[in-house]
């Protein structure tokens, strides 16, 4: 999956889809949350860079990083 920051998406986009189902893009449009978000009649489009921003930071870092585990 490619995200193009340039580029605008809509909830049933395979990219949105593999964010959160279009229910759940719903409720958080509905509670101001979570995505920024652009409102064309009735059309709904989230940019590329704001879903680059929401994968980063929900970004988990591991505590171990596989280069330090050592087989002994």
């Amino acid at each position: 999956m490619e995200i193009e920051e340039a580029k605008f998406y809509q909830p049933g986009d395979d990219v949105m889809k593999a964010i959160a189902a279009k229910q759940k893009l719903a409720q958080w449009r509905n509670e101001q949350r979570m995505l920024p978000y652009h409102q064309v009649g009735s059309r709904i489009l989230y940019k590329g860079s704001d879903l680059l921003k929401l994968i980063e930071c929900n970004r988990i870092e591991p505590i171990v990083a596989l280069g330090d585990l050592a087989l002994k």
